[in-house]
């Protein structure tokens, strides 16, 4: 989840554009948010308590897949 002071809920930094701008922008922001310790410490909590495991993207791929048979079959 991009990086919004004002909800908490932020787990990283995005950009849409895959440009060298887009890039260097993104990383301006992060290394301002560097400064605020706090903050910073509250952003990587978040996202370290995010799950990435197999398991929950295994299932979501099982749940995709499902529903387009479903589709096909109707």
């Amino acid at each position: 989840v991009d990086y919004d002071e004002a909800k908490g809920k932020s787990t990283g930094f995005l950009f849409e554009e895959y440009t060298g701008e887009a890039l260097l922008s993104v990383v301006k922001r992060a290394l301002a948010l560097f400064e605020k310790k706090k903050t910073w410490q509250a952003l990587m909590k978040r996202g370290m308590k995010k799950d990435f495991s197999w398991k929950k993207s295994a299932k979501r791929y099982i749940e995709i897949y499902e529903s387009t048979l479903e589709r096909k079959q109707k």
